[in-house]
């Protein structure tokens, strides 16, 4: 798949090859080089002014020439917009104005980490309760880009960084889910997040007993046991009938 920027490559030699057949035809016109040059660069640049002395109807080369360069205008425009695009995409503009919106935010739901097992669980919030306002953050690049097509807010940090946290706006929130496929990641997590908001209720998932256990002494208010619940129904199903 070609990217953003090999197109923009492509159109920017697409403009050039079209503006020197454009100054080619002006010569074949009579036209000296550097007034052929001067009108390519005018027209390209949509400025609507001709140091010609040859007219339309003496030459068919100049309406030819006209519209070539209004090509090259188009083509030069969609570049220019596209350079600007990919900058902003870059820059840190994007990341500080979500980060200002997340500022204000109030009453917010935080999970974290969003990777794809987090995925249903967030579009099943989303889908049956409108009013909900989730922050979800990513440790990958390419978990944020899935996330981004959901309504929420997209954060892509490290969760173990108080910093993270900050950003995500912990302070005002009023939940916190902990989806890491590891026990100890669940309790670092609800651990800095109680750090930094006391009052937030905290739901966090749990893969052992051992987890379970570690959760429940710094006061966890729920917590999530569907693969340990699977793992002793399937092994007490086994042992009845072994």
């Amino acid at each position: 798949m070609i990217s953003t920027k090999d197109a923009l490559y492509v159109l920017l030699i697409v403009a050039l090859a079209l503006f020197i057949i454009s100054i080619i035809l002006l010569l074949y016109s009579g036209v000296s080089l550097d007034i052929a040059i001067i009108n390519a660069i005018l027209y390209s640049l949509g400025i609507e002014f001709t140091t010609l002395s040859i007219s339309k109807a003496d030459n068919p080369f100049v309406p030819a020439v006209e519209i070539i360069d209004t090509l090259v205008f188009a083509i030069l425009t969609v570049v220019l917009a596209g350079v600007f695009w990919d900058f902003i995409s870059r820059s840190n503009i994007k990341t500080r104005l979500i980060a200002n919106r997340i500022s204000r935010l109030k009453n917010h739901i935080i999970i974290v980490p969003a990777e794809p097992f987090s995925f249903p669980i967030i579009e099943y919030i989303l889908n049956n309760k409108k009013d909900i306002t989730i922050v979800a953050i990513a440790r990958n690049k390419a978990d944020a880009e899935i996330l981004k097509r959901y309504n929420l807010y997209v954060i892509e940090g490290n969760i173990s960084d108080i910093k993270t946290y900050n950003i995500a706006n912990i302070r005002n929130a009023s939940y916190l889910i902990a989806l890491s496929d590891l026990d100890s990641e669940n309790v670092i997590i609800s651990l800095t997040a109680k750090k930094l908001n006391p009052k937030l209720k905290i739901i966090s998932r749990a893969h052992s007993q051992n987890g379970v256990d570690a959760l429940a002494s710094i006061g966890i208010d729920k917590i999530i046991t569907a693969e340990l619940d699977t793992a002793i129904y399937m092994g007490n199903d086994i042992i009845k009938n072994v």
